[in-house]
């Protein structure tokens, strides 16, 4: 949860949600407030999950 979401728990559940259906599905996420990677993609792990890497 973020100090800047309006319902954080709900904002959350939401982020968690995203990623669940995009991740597969090859979604572009954008994080406008993160220092690191701001418009990334899922990468698919060679034990079955995703990561986040930066969007080329």
């Amino acid at each position: 949860m973020a100090k800047y979401d309006y319902d954080g728990r709900r904002s959350k559940e939401l982020r968690q949600a995203y990623w669940g259906e995009g991740a597969p599905e090859g979604w572009t996420f954008l994080f406008y407030h993160s220092k690191n990677i701001t418009i990334g993609r899922s990468q698919l792990r060679p034990d079955g999950s995703y990561k986040l890497v930066e969007a080329q």
